[in-house]
């Protein structure tokens, strides 16, 4: 029995690990309207600040692969865009849509120019909480140019590594990345394995 939760373990183990990330923005469906959620924290050490003034919109482009959060502004807000991460250049087709409406801090991912960069507030302080919810009224996935699946971004290396996750549609529909069905089939076969070892060992006792 004790070798069986021991599979259990590992395959929830592997299953958490490939789901994790530290900052993740989720848009879903919900009714007739598409939602955004963003929390978590992100480790600037080993990115590079290549602007800071007053840029962009509280929007998503799947074209652009362009996921940013927060308060509507009026005009452009002040923002500092960190590079040196890597990640999808699209997750969709369709151009920038500005949000309806939009509160909390102001981060997010897009890819301007082939180059990714994370848009983060110039007085964040690196590990800090995040939290942010954007709503597009009237609207779907589909009707936003947002293709569903997980789009991951990451950088760093050793204690500063990390990643941000752009996840349509993932969180209502419950779509995994592909390392995450590598890794719970993985968990899987040490189940089944630590089962049939505890049948065999029961049939000689």
């Amino acid at each position: 029995m004790k070798s069986v939760s021991v599979a259990v373990a590992l395959g929830v183990m592997a299953f958490s690990n490939s789901a994790y990330a530290s900052a993740v923005i989720n848009i879903d469906q919900q009714g007739a309207d598409v939602v955004a959620t963003g929390s978590g924290t992100l480790d600037l050490a080993d990115l590079f600040a290549s602007f800071g003034g007053f840029d962009g919109f509280t929007a998503v482009s799947g074209h652009n692969a362009y996921a940013v959060l927060g308060p509507i502004q009026p005009s452009f807000d002040s923002v500092t865009f960190m590079t040196g991460l890597t990640g999808p250049a699209h997750f969709g087709s369709g151009p920038y849509t500005v949000a309806s409406s939009g509160s909390g801090d102001r981060f997010g991912v897009d890819v301007a120019g082939g180059t990714a960069r994370l848009w983060i507030e110039p007085l964040y302080k690196s590990g800090s909480a995040l939290s942010a919810t954007d709503t597009w009224t009237g609207t779907t996935l589909a009707g936003l140019g947002l293709d569903p699946g997980v789009y991951t971004y990451s950088w760093g290396t050793g204690a500063h590594a990390d990643t941000l996750q752009v996840r349509i549609g993932a969180t209502i529909a419950g779509v995994p990345e592909a390392s995450t069905w590598a890794m719970m089939l993985g968990g899987f076969g040490l189940i089944g394995g630590a089962m049939r070892e505890r049948r065999r060992s029961v049939a000689f006792a």
